[in-house]
């Protein structure tokens, strides 16, 4: 219109017309994107955050790597210490070996080999911890 041949009037009409078809056209491919993916969490949380502007950093800030590094170290060591401190309380407090049915010989499902015990579970994960 300003150096066409048509009127300001029609240009107007057209352009909210093409605003409302691309707009309609974002919201079908954003929901038609959701719906594919509604099976795999992951990937449906990383296109919904992306939808929404939620922009997660991978790390936190800092100004020192190493200072960071050495925070991380610490962390994770005070976790596997604890995961260990917890590990020998369950142990102690564990039944002795005449109540525990593990040891039980006359059942024969109790002693499939198929069935993990907590106690074994318990016992191999205290060796791990311990490497």
């Amino acid at each position: 219109w300003r150096k066409g041949t048509g009127g300001e009037s029609t240009y107007k009409e057209l352009r909210d017309e093409f605003t409302r078809l691309e707009f309609l056209k974002c919201c079908r491919y954003k929901r038609d994107s959701l719906r594919a993916s509604s099976g795999d969490t992951k990937t449906l949380y990383k296109k919904l955050n992306r939808l929404l502007g939620n922009v997660s950093q991978d790390l936190p800030k800092h100004k020192d790597s190493t200072k960071l590094s050495e925070d991380f170290k610490d962390f994770l060591a005070e976790k596997v210490s604890k995961i260990r401190r917890d590990i020998n309380a369950e142990e102690d407090q564990r039944p002795t070996t005449e109540d525990d049915p593990s040891d039980d010989e006359e059942d024969p499902i109790l002693n499939c080999s198929l069935i993990v015990s907590p106690l074994y579970l318990t016992k191999t994960s205290k060796t791990w911890f311990q490497r």
